[in-house]
Order: structure tokens, then C-alpha cells, then sequence
């Protein structure tokens, strides 16, 4: 594990009244300085900051790649929240150094979906893009290219009416993400279920040979687990089962 930075300032990006009121609750609770930025992603809104966050109102992956893309250029570790009625996930925490990646936490999120995809109205002119989305099951996150861009974060302001936020559910997200902002453990995701309240950890594993974060001259810790696994077991390498 990456040693933690010290974080001081923020670069926040909202969407929605979620998304706002989450972003105005956060310096309050974590005590950092933060700066609300947006609705454009441009390459310069995270110059000043030591880390950033997107929280979003309703899950939108083009949006988020867009995202990833700018703190990936300007080096800075980044952190995802979504409200996906009636859930709220808290991460993954990213590091622009590490894996596991944005993609990699699609992939893995596509591979363990459980449930059709959210009965959310979507933006106008969004219509197709949230079931699109959903339903991806290869190894890799998709690309995206053949979408729209650039992505604003105007794309998620459509929905504020029927999503509806109450309170309590901004300030979870807000005292989630504090948290994960002090602990920085990449790849964990911290989910609500708003009807029982329940809370849940869940760490997202690297895709092996993922083509934005993986690396197949240098192996995970998982992969190397797994060869020696497959030697002290089977007298053979992961690469001789690929």
C-alpha cells in the first residue's frame, strides 16, 4: 500500500443538489480547505488542489472517465461517490501511481451485477446512455470513444427533481468520503443501503493486463500470489494457464 499524502486542499465536483450539498457539507466535516469546481472538466481546475472528488447524483461513466482522464494528467489521486437510489457508494479511492483504475472498478462492477440497472429518469438527451452503461460484460471497461465529448457535469443536474435529497443522505456521503479521503485505501468502495441502512466493504481487484493501470513486466501483488499458488500447488505459472 502507497504511503497516505497529506491532504489540505480539495478540488470537488458536483452534481446535482447531491452533489452541492455534499460538496458544502465536506469542509465542515473533514476540515479541509475545499474548492467546488465545475461544470466544465478542464484541464487546469485541479492545479491547486492535493487531491479531488467527483460526486455524483446518479452514476455516468462518461462523465467519470472524463474525470479520471484530468486527475491522471495532473497527477493528483482522486476519490468517486455516487448516489444510486437507493444506494450510496463511497469509492473506489484512485491513485494516478496504482492500480486498480476506473476501468478496472467497471469491469469488475459489470461482472458482479446482480440486478437490472437503476429505474433512474436520465437527463434530456441522455436517454439511452445510463442503460448503455449497464450492460457491459467484457473483461475491460469499454471505450467510450464514440460518445459525446467533452463531458460537463451539467449531465447529471437533469435528474435533481426526481432523485430528491434529503438531509441525512448528503451528510453520509460527506462523512463517508472524509473518511476515505484519511484512510486512502485504493480501490475500496463503501456502500449505504438508505432502506436498512446497512453499510458494506467491498476492495476492487486489478483486471490482469488492464491497459490503463496494468503493467505485464511488473506483476500485482494478486498475480504474484497466484504464481506462486500455481507453482506450490500445481508446479506450474499463471502464465501457463493464460
Amino acid at each position: 500500500m502507497s504511503a497516505a499524502v497529506r491532504l489540505t486542499r480539495l478540488s470537488v465536483l458536483g452534481t446535482g443538489a447531491f452533489g452541492a450539498r455534499a460538496s458544502e457539507l465536506l469542509p465542515e466535516i473533514s476540515g479541509l480547505a475545499v474548492t467546488q469546481v465545475g461544470p466544465e472538466i478542464t484541464c487546469d481546475m485541479l492545479v491547486d488542489a492535493d487531491a479531488a472528488v467527483l460526486v455524483l447524483d446518479r452514476p455516468a461513466r462518461r462523465l467519470a472517465r472524463r474525470f479520471r482522464q484530468v486527475a491522471s494528467e495532473a497527477g493528483k489521486p482522486w476519490l468517486l461517490v455516487e448516489f444510486d437510489h437507493p444506494v450510496i457508494r463511497v469509492g473506489p479511492y484512485f491513485d494516478p501511481a496504482a492500480g486498480p483504475c476506473l476501468d478496472c472498478f467497471y469491469a469488475r462492477e459489470d461482472q458482479h451485477a446482480d440486478k437490472p440497472a437503476p429505474l433512474r429518469k436520465p437527463a434530456p438527451g441522455h436517454e439511452h446512455e445510463h442503460t448503455h452503461e449497464h450492460n457491459h460484460g467484457h473483461a475491460h471497461a469499454p471505450d467510450c470513444s464514440h460518445t459525446s465529448a467533452p463531458a460537463s457535469a451539467e449531465e447529471g443536474l437533469g435528474v435533481e427533481a426526481a432523485a430528491g435529497v434529503l438531509p441525512h443522505q448528503a451528510r453520509i456521503a460527506a462523512g463517508l468520503l472524509s473518511l476515505s479521503l484519511t484512510e486512502q485505501v485504493r480501490g475500496r468502495v463503501v456502500t449505504v443501503d438508505l432502506r436498512t441502512a446497512a453499510v458494506r466493504s467491498d476492495q476492487v481487484i486489478g483486471c490482469h493486463g488492464c491497459p490503463h493501470c496494468g503493467d505485464e513486466t511488473q506483476r500485482t501483488l494478486m498475480s504474484r500470489q497466484l504464481d506462486h499458488l500455481f507453482r506450490t500447488v500445481g508446479g506450474v505459472t499463471h502464465d501457463e494457464h493464460r
